[in-house]
């Protein structure tokens, strides 16, 4: 393990505000798993094809830099809980953004929440600013994760593990 460079922090919001594609899809011609944060705290998570250019994903509540990490607002469709990603830089070459990405939950009484938290290492693209907000259905998704499913099934040409 290292400890993060205090140069790669996000050091203000106009830095943090991007287009970011994970990593683990850069490589990927059918989709990629963006993070679209703008500066006036909106924002969505979620996948492209890049075929089509269509966005399936779902809206953030909000996110916001604290002490120089990137705080998400995950929307939970239940309300029961609040569910939160946090990401801390820990490097920075080039376009890549290397974070310490922390997810967790946590109930309104402050007990953990029902979503296992987890922390993990990986990169983050900078894709340059975000695009302007998507519209949504009434329900709030761009499209309803069922819809996504089957979006990835049809993709990947065989039954999905989602």
């Amino acid at each position: 393990m290292t400890s993060a460079k205090p140069s790669s922090k996000f050091g203000s919001v106009d830095v943090a505000a991007r287009n970011w594609e994970a990593g683990f899809t850069v490589d990927d011609p059918g989709y990629g798993f963006f993070t679209r944060l703008r500066a006036d705290g909106s924002g969505e998570r979620g996948n492209l094809d890049r075929a089509t250019g269509e966005f399936i994903g779902s809206p953030l509540n909000r996110w916001s830099l604290q002490d120089g990490k990137v705080v998400q607002d995950i929307r939970v469709s239940s309300g029961a809980y609040k569910r939160y990603r946090t990401w801390q830089s820990v490097n920075k070459v080039g376009d890549v953004r290397w974070v310490l990405e922390d997810d967790s939950s946590v109930y309104p009484d402050g007990s953990p929440g029902p979503y296992v938290t987890f922390k993990r290492v990986h990169p983050q693209l900078d894709r340059g600013d975000p695009p302007a907000a998507t519209q949504r259905s009434a329900g709030g998704m761009v499209k309803g994760p069922q819809e996504l499913v089957q979006a990835q099934r049809e993709r990947l040409g065989r039954r999905s593990p989602l």
